[in-house]
């Protein structure tokens, strides 16, 4: 009688252990199909910002001459501005995923920016208001570009600003007459450009004239000016005049249009060299003779 007792309980506790171990295999494979759930559910990104997209713009200066670089700079995306410097920066706002606009550019002196439009600043001195401008700006730069953005994603943007100001200088050396006569010498050139479009990259043919005074040095009388660029429509003259020590004057006018009329081709400054007669006697005008871009190629403009 006992040991049927024994057999009975033992067959209980073996029944018992099935139930138990059947329990725990579907409890175990349970928690096996929530975590594969869980899973799936919980997405991985790349990027602390994943419902929107980074930009970093490097800025590529191999296109500049070293003194036009700018020490600073405006980042612009869909009118969100950001000031910048160095080489390479990261835009402070996120962007949303799709198109956008970007724009580097810089505000140098002399210049000013309205909207999209960059202009020479008049020179404003008594009377000389209009379209006499500055004629040693800064130099400005600009590029614009629609950019993709991606969410969960960082956009790299090389950036290669343009160049717009060059430098003009002009060299006339004495070659008749004495030049110890000269008291001062001023230059007026015409048909140059005052403003451009740095969003769509386009001068917008707004002449105007810049004037400054020559350094007098022996028989040497140079000028130097920074430019925009020219207005192709219009024709580039310069007007010296010259202003000696016995109170006489002389205005020479020369078409330069000709020697400038691939302003717009380089960055490298452009010189110009001529040969300035003056008068030897009283009731004769002095001319300049000899114009031509100092790495050759020589007409006359007088």
């Amino acid at each position: 009688m006992e040991k049927q007792t024994v057999y009975i309980r033992l067959s209980k506790i073996i029944a018992a252990c099935k139930t138990v171990s059947s329990v725990c295999t579907v409890a175990i494979t349970l928690a096996m199909v929530f975590s594969l759930t869980g899973c799936v559910k919980d997405e991985l990104y790349d990027t602390p910002h994943p419902d929107k997209g980074a930009i970093v713009v490097q800025i590529d200066w191999g296109d500049l001459l070293p003194e036009a670089i700018a020490d600073s700079y405006i980042l612009n995306v869909d009118g969100y501005e950001q000031t910048a410097s160095g080489t390479t920066n990261t835009v402070e706002r996120l962007a949303e995923p799709g198109e956008h606009t970007l724009m580097v550019y810089n505000c140098p002196d002399g210049i000013s920016i309205n909207g999209d439009i960059a202009s020479v600043n008049e020179f404003i001195s008594g009377r000389a208001v209009g379209s006499r401008i500055m004629p040693q700006p800064g130099y400005l730069l600009s590029m614009s570009q629609t950019i993709h953005v991606e969410k969960d994603d960082t956009l790299h943007i090389t950036a290669k600003p343009h160049q717009w100001v060059r430098q003009l200088d002009m060299e006339l050396s004495v070659t008749e007459g004495d030049y110890d006569r000269i008291a001062a010498v001023t230059g007026t050139l015409s048909g140059v450009e005052r403003s451009v479009d740095i969003r769509k990259g386009e001068r917008q043919g707004t002449a105007a004239f810049v004037r400054s005074t020559f350094t007098v040095k022996g028989d040497k009388c140079r000028i130097s000016f920074r430019l925009i660029g020219i207005v192709p429509a219009e024709r580039q003259m310069l007007t010296v005049d010259i202003n000696f020590s016995n109170g006489d004057t002389q205005s020479i006018v020369s078409d330069l249009s000709e020697q400038m009329a691939r302003f717009h081709d380089s960055n490298a400054p452009l010189t110009l060299t001529g040969s300035l007669r003056l008068p030897v006697e009283s009731g004769v005008a002095g001319t300049i003779e000899g114009w031509q871009i100092a790495d050759g190629g020589n007409t006359d403009a007088h």
